[in-house]
């Protein structure tokens, strides 16, 4: 996991006026307030200009007017008003009201951050991680988020736990990866809740402790965090923590999958299609492979690919489709998925017969160790009149020399029938 840039301008937005106001946004609550503001801002009042502004970009108090909050935002930030330089630089980065500008958005959070802004801080991190208006720099980026993290802002604390246990731009130390998560968990966020049960069950820079796991996994869950909820199912189906219980496992997977989180789209549909701890249902297992396969989980897509070859999961037998979906979990490196595409252009079926593709995503998978399919690509070499390189797969494939391989190869298909090379397997 790794945390993410901010939520939209417009939550930075609601949260400024709160904060000001002690009020939540709603009708046309502010319109007194913008007038008091507006007047003072005049007066050169810099957090007036920053409220000021902050209701142009929400439209709160006044029609929502982007160039009028950069303009209040300009002025406030030119008196180094470290909130008013933060969300300069929001809107420099997204866009918003002026050209799209990474370059000064960075600097401006590079301001905000100086002037104290433990929020503008962690963007700044953000922009040396992903390269945003700098040079990408996980050193950098690690300083700035450590900055945010003891400035008390949650997703530094996140990234730097991320940082530490993924060895990004500092040396791995996973205690302390963990010291993090505990203290942005402690803080109510449920991706470090999340990771820290993952740590627990993991037994990484903490003992092994199921029990803990599961109680972390459930305080994300409770926040309606999507990995927390698909993680208390995943402790259901294997016992871990809590007694065993498939039907408790597919409940959590649903509640997870129903907010779109892939893993649990799969796990669910495997449940639907075995009948593990719900009813069976193919039409069920289908839609939620779909559902998973669409986010690029590879194994729902070579699942798709089969109901589709054969017709089953209440599908009607579509090679084409199911050529599509193989070809998906091939992509991603699924050695299955890439024996069934090179068999399906080997035999032209559901695609226009392809020797030199065939060749190519048996090669593929013989580079990852399937003697399968390097035996197949002598065969498509063959059939090529590349008979040497053929020969040298089928020795490779069957551990023999290059003579006793290619007699015996010649001799098993001549023994098939005259189909075989027609067969998609």
């Amino acid at each position: 996991m790794f945390a993410a840039l901010p939520g939209t301008v417009h939550a930075a937005i609601t949260d400024g006026l709160a904060a000001q106001t002690g009020q939540t946004a709603a009708g046309g609550q502010y319109t007194q307030q913008f007038q008091e503001w507006m007047q003072r801002a005049q007066a050169g009042d810099a957090r007036s200009q920053y409220n000021v502004a902050l209701m142009y970009e929400g439209g709160f108090g006044v029609k929502q007017d982007f160039t009028e909050a950069l303009r209040w935002y300009r002025l406030a930030a030119a008196q180094q008003h470290a909130d008013a330089e933060r969300s300069l630089g929001l809107m420099l980065e997204f866009g918003r009201g002026v050209e799209h500008n990474p370059v000064e958005a960075s600097r401006y959070y590079l301001l905000s951050a100086q002037h104290g802004n433990a929020k503008a801080a962690f963007n700044l991190g953000n922009c040396y991680r992903l390269g945003v208006g700098v040079e990408r720099n996980d050193a950098e980026a690690v300083r700035w988020y450590l900055v945010a993290a003891e400035g008390g802002e949650i997703d530094g604390q996140v990234a730097v736990g991320v940082m530490y246990g993924l060895g990004r731009g500092v040396a791995r130390d996973i205690v302390e990866a963990v010291k993090w998560y505990r203290i942005a968990a402690e803080g109510g966020d449920a991706r470090a809740q999340f990771n820290l049960g993952l740590s627990h069950e993991r037994g990484d820079g903490v003992p092994q402790d199921f029990g803990a796991a599961l109680r972390w996994y459930r305080a994300a869950a409770e926040q309606g965090d999507a990995t927390g909820l698909r993680a208390v199912g995943v402790m259901y189906a294997l016992g871990r923590g809590v007694t065993r219980d498939p039907g408790e496992a597919a409940r959590w997977y649903l509640m997870a999958a129903e907010k779109g989180d892939p893993i649990a789209q799969f796990n669910l549909a495997a449940a639907f299609e075995t009948g593990r701890g719900v009813d069976l249902n193919q039409v069920q297992a289908v839609h939620w492979y779909r559902k998973a396969g669409e986010q690029g989980i590879a194994n729902a897509q070579y699942n798709l690919g089969v109901a589709y070859e054969s017709g089953t999961m209440g599908v009607t037998k579509d090679l084409g489709e199911a050529v599509r979906w193989y070809g998906r979990a091939a992509d991603q490196g699924d050695v299955a998925a890439m024996v069934k595409v090179a068999g399906f252009y080997e035999a032209g079926v559901g695609v226009e017969r392809d020797l030199e593709r065939a060749a190519r995503w048996f090669g593929l998978a013989a580079g990852r160790g399937d003697l399968f399919a390097l035996e197949r690509l002598g065969d498509v070499l063959w059939a090529m009149g590349d008979f040497d390189d053929a020969r040298e797969a089928w020795r490779r494939a069957g551990g023999m020399t290059t003579e006793q391989a290619a007699v015996a190869r010649l001799q098993r298909k001549q023994d098939s029938g005259p189909e075989a090379a027609a067969t998609v397997n």
